[in-house]
């Protein structure tokens, strides 16, 4: 389930009657109610496709394309993240406070991720929607994601920083190049990632609001956020090699392209995780190949076929790491 914390809501408001749109409408046929603008609601979660929905139906009564990027380059760190955002302000640097972000993302948006790396010679905020295949739509909520990147680096860095780009994965909207004027950078569409890419010597940059008995105060909030939302990504693509294994089309591509992520995304999230897609394969390989020989009378080759190995010397060698024994005695025994 693709779920947005409510706060990132705030401030469509002030765009909607700038624009003299009729909220309450708008609201209604995007199938979201009145009360998700409440800041009292701030923390509640409501569904991405309502977000994406809502920009849709103003895009079509304004003829504007760029409101959700008008939305996201307005927005102020601890507003829309509430206690996440005030203890990346305590980040002794940038780099700190983004890898709080990172592992905490999840508070924001459930079924999102967020990935910081550094890349040839650029540092990379890449946004990562899992399982996006199933949503009709992420071009608003990335584009919004994205300028509210912009916006905290900003807020963090100071009123000189910018990007050094911006890519999308979607194509071009109508009249694209009015979004250009909420990036401070050139903006790519068509990429393989939707990512921010800046400078890694920003990195380093000290952040003036440090306050280290804040920050001590701050983490217990996060403790409880760590435990209540936290994705698990590796549980997932296990899940789907054990439904694609035995079809012939399981490859790190193929479990990538249903999670409507790249395969080098999908690398980089079980990474961080401490997992790795050959890791997982080898784990759900050795468990089938167990329950194979001890609940049934098929011959090793097609158990070997099954399990995606081209010879059965392979498929014995495998199952000689996993278990010192040869697939044969395993079964005898």
């Amino acid at each position: 389930m693709h779920l947005l914390r409510a706060a990132t809501f705030n401030g469509f408001t002030e765009i909607a009657k700038e624009m003299q749109l009729d909220i309450p409408a708008l609201l209604h046929a995007a199938g979201l109610p009145l009360d998700v603008l409440d800041p009292k609601n701030a923390d509640m979660y409501y569904p991405l496709a309502g977000f994406e929905k809502l920009y849709g139906l103003a895009e079509q009564q304004t003829g504007r394309c760029d409101l959700a990027a008008m939305h996201g380059r307005r927005q102020e760190l601890s507003a829309l993240l509430g206690v996440l955002g005030f203890y990346m302000q305590q980040g002794r640097t940038i780099g700190e406070a983004l890898h709080v972000l990172e592992h905490y993302i999840s508070f924001q948006v459930q079924g999102g991720d967020l990935l910081i790396y550094e890349y040839g010679s650029s540092a990379v905020l890449e946004l990562v929607i899992k399982d996006a295949v199933r949503l009709k739509s992420t071009r608003y909520s990335t584009e919004f994601s994205l300028a509210a990147a912009n916006a905290i680096f900003v807020s963090l860095c100071g009123p000189s920083w910018k990007p050094e780009a911006i890519h999308f994965m979607h194509g071009p909207p109508p009249n694209a190049k009015y979004l250009q004027r909420h990036y401070s950078a050139p903006i790519s569409f068509n990429q393989e990632h939707n990512a921010l890419y800046f400078d890694p010597k920003d990195l380093a940059t000290p952040i003036a609001t440090f306050n280290p008995q804040l920050k001590q105060v701050l983490e217990r909030g996060l403790a409880d956020l760590e435990e209540k939302y936290t994705d698990d990504l590796v549980a997932q693509v296990e899940h789907l090699i054990y439904s694609a294994l035995t079809t012939g089309n399981c490859t790190a591509d193929s479990i990538a392209s249903f999670l409507g992520i790249h395969r080098r995304t999908m690398h980089r999230l079980l990474k961080k995780e401490g997992s790795s897609y050959t890791h997982l394969l080898d784990r759900v390989r050795e468990d089938m190949a167990r329950r194979m020989l001890k609940h049934s009378n098929m011959q090793l080759t097609q158990i070997s076929l099954l399990l995606g190995y081209s010879e059965l010397s392979a498929f014995s060698r495998a199952f000689r790491r996993w278990t010192s024994l040869a697939p044969m005695d395993y079964r005898k025994s």
